[in-house]
C-alpha cells in the first residue's frame, strides 16, 4: 500500500509541476500580449497625431483658398457695382447737360 501512496504522491507532485509550468507559460503569454498591445497603442497614437496634423493643415489650406476666392469675388462684385453706379450717374449727368442745353437752345430761339 505504501508503494501506492508513494506513486500517488509522485503523481500529485508531477501534476503540480505541470500546472505551475502552464501558469508560467500563461503569465509569459499575457505579458507578451500586453507588450504587443502597448506597442500597437503607441503606433496608433502616433498615427492619430500625424493624421490630426495632416487634417489640420489640409483644412487650413482649404480655408485659405476659400478666403482668397471669397475676397476675389467680393472685390469683383464691388468693382462691378462701382462701374454700374458710375455709368448710371454719368448717364444722368449727360442727360442733365443735354436737357439744359435743349432748354438753352429753346430760350435762344424764343428770344429771337
Amino acid at each position: 500500500m505504501n508503494i501506492h501512496f508513494e506513486y500517488i504522491d509522485r503523481i500529485i507532485v508531477a501534476e503540480a509541476k505541470r500546472t505551475d509550468s502552464n501558469r508560467v507559460i500563461d503569465v509569459s503569454t499575457v505579458v507578451l500580449a500586453n507588450e504587443k498591445a502597448i506597442a500597437q497603442a503607441s503606433a496608433l497614437a502616433i498615427q492619430v497625431v500625424s493624421s490630426d496634423e495632416a487634417i489640420r493643415i489640409l483644412i487650413e489650406n482649404i480655408n485659405n483658398q476659400l478666403d482668397q476666392r471669397v475676397t476675389v469675388l467680393e472685390k469683383s462684385r464691388y468693382e462691378n457695382e462701382g462701374r454700374k453706379g458710375l455709368s448710371a450717374s454719368l448717364l444722368m449727368m449727360i442727360a442733365g447737360l443735354l436737357g439744359g442745353l435743349i432748354v438753352f437752345i429753346v430760350q435762344k430761339i424764343i428770344s429771337l
